[in-house]
């Protein structure tokens, strides 16, 4: 994956040398939709789901999160190397999104599917269950951000390729899971009935969605084939290849520090303003503000830099948690004031989530240059 994604140059391996057509460009972005809805159902669900519904142990849930992340690195690294490797008739990349995405709507499933267990069972189950939906859903994760740096090499297009997919994953996981997910729940019947009737919808979605783009992604291998990488050549690439280096590292900090907050926001607003419906003001405005953040990213890069615009991203974030913290500690039931607390924190996220594809994808231009 990172070693022959693109050619630089205009060369081997892109799909479309210059514009990408409009059926591959949004279908390919629909694809998203489901893919992140089940993403922001873990993400903001998942711990709450474990803890409150199913009586998983606190504290085992918290070394569980974590311990998982950790395997999360070097899984990654393995799915790319499996990517990179593969050949087929269907390419590299359709194989692994469509068996990808399959076994991970049944892991899926099976984590919000009560099976009555208690104690140690229950901790098993309950780590067994979300290690391995995060192994398979790497499956399929890999290799679909790893078309947007095939499909085109023209940087400007890229630009318009990279911010489709992530303003339906904001609409997926933010405005629909993260800011209607707590009526949806109640609605489908409440408690671990309306997890699991959730569940089973977005899996389908899931499903459908995936299916869409792989219908209408281009099924022959283009250009030259490269040669197969091994593991060993993975750290050695990351090692040639510095900018790879920091462009993973400030994005994994940062990915890490929002998928916290998330995970967190759902017993802040439960707990601590006892007031479970402000999650969705806050999300819902909070979605709202990451898509406009997403529609306006070239704007600011055209504007500033791709560099201030990724700065400001971290800055907007912490200004919009500052404003939270101090409505939480003066006035814990203003909606108004969480409303703008997600706003400012979401238009900051908008813009990093542009910024990430789009450096992730010139990072491995940048390792093709310097490999060569």
């Amino acid at each position: 994956m990172l070693k022959n994604s693109t050619q630089p140059a205009g060369g081997g391996n892109v799909m479309y040398p210059g514009k990408v057509p409009g059926k591959v460009k949004y279908t390919f972005a629909f694809g998203a939709l489901g893919k992140d809805m089940i993403y922001g159902m873990i993400a903001t669900f998942s711990m709450i789901y474990f803890t409150d519904i199913i009586k998983v142990a606190p504290a085992f849930i918290g070394i569980m999160f974590f311990s998982a992340k950790i395997w999360d690195a070097f899984n990654d690294l393995f799915m790319g190397m499996l990517v990179d490797n593969t050949r087929s008739r269907f390419g590299k990349f359709i194989p692994w999104l469509t068996v990808g995405t399959l076994i991970n709507a049944f892991v899926f499933i099976i984590l919000f599917t009560d099976f009555h267990l208690s104690g140690i069972g229950l901790c098993v189950f309950a780590a067994v269950a979300y290690v391995l939906w995060g192994m398979t859903y790497t499956i399929m994760d890999i290799p679909y951000w790893s078309i947007v740096p095939n499909l085109t090499s023209d940087p400007h297009e890229r630009e318009k390729v990279s911010v489709l997919p992530r303003i339906f994953a904001s609409i997926g996981q933010s405005l629909i899971i993260a800011g209607f997910g707590v009526q949806i729940i109640k609605g489908l019947g409440g408690g671990y009935t309306g997890y699991h009737r959730f569940a089973l919808i977005i899996a389908a979605t899931f499903i459908f969605t995936i299916a869409v783009t792989v219908i209408n992604l281009p099924k022959k291998q283009v250009g030259k084939k490269a040669e197969k990488v091994s593991f060993k050549d993975i750290f050695s690439i990351i090692k040639r290849n510095d900018q790879l280096r920091w462009a993973v590292a400030l994005i994994l900090l940062y990915n890490v520090g929002i998928q916290l907050i998330m995970g967190v926001a759902t017993y802040y607003f439960a707990y601590v303003c006892n007031n479970s419906s402000m999650l969705s003001a806050f999300m819902i405005s909070a979605s709202i503000a990451e898509v406009v953040g997403l529609i306006i990213f070239p704007k600011v890069t055209k504007m500033l830099s791709r560099k201030k615009a990724f700065l400001m991203a971290c800055i907007l974030p912490a200004i919009g948690l500052l404003i939270l913290l101090l409505t939480g500690i003066f006035a814990p039931q203003n909606i108004v004031l969480t409303v703008i607390a997600g706003v400012i924190v979401k238009t900051g996220t908008g813009l990093e989530l542009g910024c990430a594809t789009v450096f992730l994808a010139d990072v491995v231009d940048y390792g093709e240059y310097s490999w060569a």
